[in-house]
């Protein structure tokens, strides 16, 4: 395979490369180089002919992505999104969010996991916190609750680290826990997988590690790790 003259590819018989299209559909020409630039201008670097592009504002430092399928997928098919470095302390009845990763407007697609994990402390040996995974429109905002509230860090449990957890897009609106399930990661449950409704994931939206002190008035939660990860659909 080589290049010929300007961007269209041609095969070692001399035959150009067909089968390449735009998603305005036009005839596809393909760009060698990968352009540098942010998540809003997918499509006109799609339209331009590149089909590969680093995202500067996706993933830790950025992240390279495919346009395939008619639509971008993360070069190795995940990326990590967000893995949070400084600690996040807590100490309110009130459900708050400790830690954040903003989802930008169809970074996550029909068919894409969002697969997280946290660990979470208590300094004391009586109080409770519940500790919820929420979707919300507003950053600061506790927004819909994914259905995978516990209220494990209570008495003299004083950490929690559940398995990674993850949920899968299955509408703009609609997300489903697909994680295994049952008390300790079991498998069974006794009630059904249910699809959760959330704020369209075709604009930005905020997938929230929230807390609340629940039982108790003096002790501190520190959140010590959340991290997100993005596995690409079929």
């Amino acid at each position: 395979m080589r290049q010929g003259n300007g961007v269209f590819l041609y095969s070692d018989d001399g035959r150009k490369i067909e089968g390449l299209k735009h998603p305005d559909n036009t005839e596809g020409q393909l760009s060698l180089s990968s352009p540098i630039s942010t998540w809003a201008n997918r499509d006109s670097i799609a339209n331009s002919g590149n089909f590969s592009a680093f995202f500067t504002d996706i993933g830790i430092g950025g992240s390279y992505w495919d346009y395939v399928g008619g639509r971008w997928r993360p070069s190795a098919r995940n990326v990590i999104l967000y893995n949070g470095l400084a600690p996040v302390t807590l100490s309110s009845g009130t459900k708050t969010v400790v830690d954040y990763i903003k989802l930008l407007a169809g970074v996550v697609q029909d068919g894409d996991l969002l697969e997280y994990s946290y660990l979470v402390e208590k300094d004391g040996a009586s109080d409770t916190y519940t500790i919820d995974i929420c979707l919300g429109a507003v950053q600061a905002t506790p927004g819909t609750s994914l259905g995978l509230s516990t209220a494990g860090l209570a008495g003299t449990a004083k950490q929690l680290s559940p398995t990674p957890v993850r949920v899968r897009r299955e509408g703009a609106t609609s997300v489903r826990p697909v994680s295994v399930g049952g008390a300790q990661a079991s498998g069974t449950n006794t009630g059904p997988n249910t699809a959760v409704t959330v704020p369209s994931l075709e604009a930005d939206v905020y997938l929230q590690l929230c807390g609340q002190r629940t039982a108790g008035s003096t002790e501190t939660l520190t959140s010590r790790h959340f991290a997100v990860t993005l596995i690409s659909g079929a």
